[in-house]
């Protein structure tokens, strides 16, 4: 389930968050190979749901530029952390602007995300995962008609 709001709280800004809430329990990836592999288990499992929490502030600067900056937040759920997902939680900022020219508009953004330390398992291998953090960004080019 996914709840997004924004609100104008002043001329030319926005309020904008979301509230992302998933049930993990129904979600296993266990290939036979993974198993005969690693003795049992499941590549990728979770077993307990998670919120997101997202909130941000938009600008509009001029006719052609805007802005926002965003902050993320998931609370850690604790346990074993799936091998293809060494999470548990994370924070994040996030900064972003778009240029608007006619009919064409070119956005960027970029973020910063301190991911929460985590244990993951491997048959009765145990690996630590701690003090992680990672930068993401992209780019978009559109054209309405």
């Amino acid at each position: 389930m996914h709840l997004e709001f924004q609100t104008g709280i002043m001329e030319d800004t926005l309020l904008f968050g979301g509230i992302r809430w998933v049930r993990w329990s129904k979600f296993d990836i266990s290939p036979e190979i993974y198993s005969a592999i690693t003795g049992g288990g499941s590549l990728v499992d979770y077993n307990k749901p998670t919120v997101t929490y997202t909130l941000g502030v938009g600008r509009r600067f001029t006719e052609n530029w805007s802005g926002a900056v965003s902050l993320g937040y998931e609370p850690k759920v604790g346990g074993i952390s799936g091998n293809l997902g060494p999470t548990d939680g994370f924070r994040s900022i996030g900064v972003g602007a778009t240029y608007t020219i006619d009919n064409i508009s070119i956005s960027g953004g970029v973020q910063y995300r301190r991911i929460g330390s985590t244990r993951t398992q491997i048959g009765g291998l145990v690996n630590e995962f701690s003090s992680n953090s990672a930068w993401s960004g992209g780019v978009r080019v559109g054209y309405r008609f």
